[in-house]
Formats: structure tokens, C-alpha cells, sequence
């Protein structure tokens, strides 16, 4: 059972190691120290003791206990889970935002379009861009639902403020944008 264990422990800290950017990476450089530990404490047939790295627990009458379950079991199926969502092709991601870039500059001459039409797609190839840019460069892709639903908050927000304003400011705002578009 332990040598399962440390086996699997090893080709993940391996796994961790190899990534490009293991050297830049705090949590995944603690994560390989905490397994590190885990291995010495299964081959010396210890239990780790880093109380520091403890979680706080309750016990059956609902009490705090400080001395709670070793972390270090629950690390390796969390470093499970979560390794395998980092594999993102940078390069490929990169070359779509340089060629990204390449159409929104010479867009209006390529394609000969003008006014509300190259502001559209300008303003999607520009969404398009940041989405990518945050979602892997971010490594937003790889969050827990929980972020996605503390970015929602301020979208909501935005769209009751200007709800809230457009109706003080439709006139100027209309005639601004038409003089604006109308290059």
C-alpha cells in the first residue's frame, strides 16, 4: 500500500517538477516539499508532524480541535485533481493572439470595412483576446467555479450603474458616439 503510494507520490512531484513553470511557482514548489515529506514519513513508517500545516477541525461534540487530520494525506488526491488541468498550449495560444492582433491592424484594409462595423470587430477581436489572455496566461481556466461567481459580481454591477445613468446622459452620449462613428 505505501509503496503504491510513494510511487504515486513521485511521478506527481515529477509530473510538477517538469512543467515549464515550476521554478516561478511558490504553491507547486510547496506543494513538492510538502509530497517530499509525505514519502520520508511513509518510508520511515512515521506520521508527519507539521503542526503548522494542520486544518482545524470539529469534533463529534462540536468543539475546535487544533490537532486535526495530516494535511499531507489529502495533498497528493488534491494535487490528483488539480494537475491535470494544467496542460495548456501556450505557444498555440500565443500565436492566436498575435494573429489576432496582425487582423485588428490591418482589418479596415484587408477588408474594406468602416465605422460600426470595424468598431464591432474590433471590440470582439479585442473581448476575444482578453478572455484568452485571462483565462489560460491567467490560469483563470484552472480556478474553482467560486472565482467565476466573484466575476460576476462586478459585471452585475456595471450593468445596473449604467442602467442607472443612461438615462441622465442618452442625449450627449448618442450624439458623441455618432459624430464619433461617423469617421
Amino acid at each position: 500500500m505505501s509503496n503504491a503510494k510513494i510511487d504515486r507520490l513521485e511521478a506527481k512531484i515529477n509530473d510538477i517538477m517538469s512543467r515549464p513553470t515550476y521554478s516561478s511557482t511558490p504553491a507547486w514548489q510547496s506543494d513538492v516539499a510538502e509530497m517530499r515529506l509525505q514519502i520520508e514519513a511513509l518510508r520511515s513508517g512515521k506520521e508527519v508532524e507539521r503542526r503548522e500545516y494542520r486544518r482545524p477541525t470539529l469534533d463529534a461534540r462540536g468543539a475546535l480541535v487544533l490537532d486535526g487530520p495530516n494535511p499531507a494525506d489529502d495533498m497528493a488526491s488534491e494535487v490528483e485533481r488539480d494537475a491535470e488541468h494544467h496542460e495548456a498550449n501556450y505557444v498555440g495560444i500565443f500565436v492566436v493572439l498575435f494573429l489576432l492582433t496582425v487582423l485588428e491592424w490591418k482589418a479596415a484594409h484587408w477588408f474594406g470595412i468602416h465605422g460600426k462595423v470595424l468598431w464591432s470587430a474590433l471590440a470582439i477581436m479585442a473581448v476575444v483576446k482578453a478572455m484568452l489572455v485571462a483565462l489560460y496566461f491567467m490560469h483563470l481556466k484552472f480556478e474553482r467555479r467560486t472565482v467565476y461567481a466573484l466575476m460576476v459580481l462586478p459585471v452585475v454591477l456595471v450593468i445596473i450603474m449604467v442602467g442607472i445613468l443612461f438615462p441622465d446622459s442618452q442625449q450627449n452620449v448618442l450624439q458623441y458616439l455618432n459624430r464619433m462613428l461617423s469617421f
